[in-house]
């Protein structure tokens, strides 16, 4: 299978290019924007006409033989109206949200960290309409992902912005599961297992499992826990 790879800026959309190739997929890919604070502006206020590029570069992907798209961008899918976006799109799209969607009925509390306010209030919207008994503890990280934008070596970055002492305040509250809820956290993932006791919901992962079932819904799958 061929994917279309979309996110907010150049960085993540290089990640995600090179996660999903990393699994044996064909990728091609497209940003939405240049940079991350382009990004959050059109997020807050352009939203529809982010809705209409997420469109546009969908069909210019599937132009070239991309077979689904795989929107790898938490605030971007927190930003638009994904029914209407995936009414549009004429293959199957997956988000980080249809993964969350499917932890809001696992856990109790939920610790979330974003790459912003606006991503964190989504994901919270999505966890509680599934399951309104949640509980859920989080925080927006800008700093940190302007760090990975620059693509600064992983473990700079934790020390820099003492990564593993924030999140061990967190954990420590007793939540039982942490979603990074920013495709850009991955990069810096075994600074983030250091710190924390709890499983880590990475989405990128089911994400290629729910559009393999989209293909084949006869194949079961299961959301991975660690």
């Amino acid at each position: 299978m061929k994917l279309g790879v979309i996110a907010g800026t150049r960085t993540d959309t290089l990640l995600g290019v090179q996660y999903v190739e990393s699994k044996g997929y064909a990728a091609v890919g497209r940003p939405c924007s240049e940079d991350a604070t382009q990004q959050l502006d059109m997020q807050l206020h352009h939203k529809e006409a982010l809705a209409d590029r997420v469109v546009e570069l969908s069909a210019e992907m599937l132009s070239e033989g991309a077979e689904a798209i795989y929107i790898y961008c938490n605030s971007l899918s927190t930003a638009i109206d994904l029914e209407n976006v995936k009414s549009r799109i004429p293959v199957p799209v997956v988000t980080p949200l249809d993964v969350y969607e499917e932890c809001a009925g696992l856990y109790k509390h939920i610790f979330v960290i974003a790459a912003n306010c606006q991503a964190l209030a989504g994901i919270e919207r999505v966890i509680k309409k599934h399951n309104p008994e949640s509980w859920l503890s989080g925080a927006a990280l800008q700093a940190l992902v302007y760090q990975i934008e620059d693509l600064l070596p992983p473990e700079e970055i934790a020390e820099d912005l003492n990564v593993r002492e924030f999140l061990r305040y967190f954990t420590e509250m007793k939540a039982e599961v942490l979603i990074l809820g920013c495709t850009h956290f991955p990069y810096i993932y075994e600074q983030i297992r250091d710190a924390v006791r709890v499983p880590i919901i990475d989405p990128g992962a089911r994400m290629l499992e729910l559009l393999e079932d989209a293909f084949n819904p006869a194949r079961p799958a299961e959301l991975p826990r660690g």
